[in-house]
């Protein structure tokens, strides 16, 4: 076992702040992660894990199963691998959730693509689809998909999405990313507002730009 196996799997028997939570995390194989390699999806994992919680690993790379299998085999993270944009994946990262750790309380839409600074007339329609499917789509789902089960379980539960200081602060050259995580902000206030009465909560985190892997 390598030794930060080893360190991961000591620091989360230690519990935390989410020790007993079950997690789900999206684009876990790319994106702001770890601390060694820039990529945010495994950072939030790992510091989730820290903290004491399970965790269910989305992402549309079939390497994350290696990446999951290696770095955590006690068995505390595991990995689904799927398109974000598609309710069949939702639906299969909430059922393993429910199967291998008994339940879900928390998710991160961390997944999320943006493009080349490029003139706004010049971006292709493929790209633009591209976004909006992975960026917006993907939180239509998670809503779909989750909010039942947690409106059923009674326990509420907490989304956090990740937007961008894109939303309000427009970056030129990235109008259409822009605009997506302007869609994210505003749809993280209108469903907080919509299952507040359930103890549903949403929050969005905004960050800066940064070297990842999107």
């Amino acid at each position: 076992m390598a030794e930060g196996s080893n360190n991961a799997s000591v620091e989360a028997t230690r519990g935390g702040q989410l020790h007993g939570k079950v997690a789900l995390v999206t684009g876990a194989g790319m994106g702001f992660g770890s601390e060694l390699t820039c990529v945010r999806g495994l950072a939030i994992t790992k510091k989730f894990h820290r903290e004491g919680a399970k965790i269910v690993a989305v992402d549309i790379s079939p390497a994350l199963s290696d990446s999951v299998a290696e770095s955590y085999p006690d068995g505390s993270v595991v990995a689904v691998i799927g398109d974000v944009s598609k309710g069949e994946t939702w639906n299969q990262a909430l059922e393993t959730a429910v199967n291998r750790f008994g339940k879900l309380d928390v998710v991160v839409n961390n997944a999320g693509v943006i493009y080349k600074s490029t003139p706004s007339h010049e971006v292709e329609e493929e790209e633009f689809d591209r976004l909006m499917r992975i960026n917006v789509k993907s939180l239509f789902w998670s809503c779909k998909v989750i909010v039942p089960y947690l409106q059923k379980r009674g326990e509420g539960g907490n989304f956090v999405n990740l937007s961008s200081t894109g939303a309000s602060r427009p970056r030129p050259g990235v109008t259409w990313y822009n605009t997506t995580k302007g869609a994210v902000s505003i749809m993280t206030k209108s469903l907080g507002v919509e299952y507040a009465p359930n103890k549903i909560r949403f929050n969005a985190i905004l960050p800066a730009l940064g070297e990842t892997g999107m």
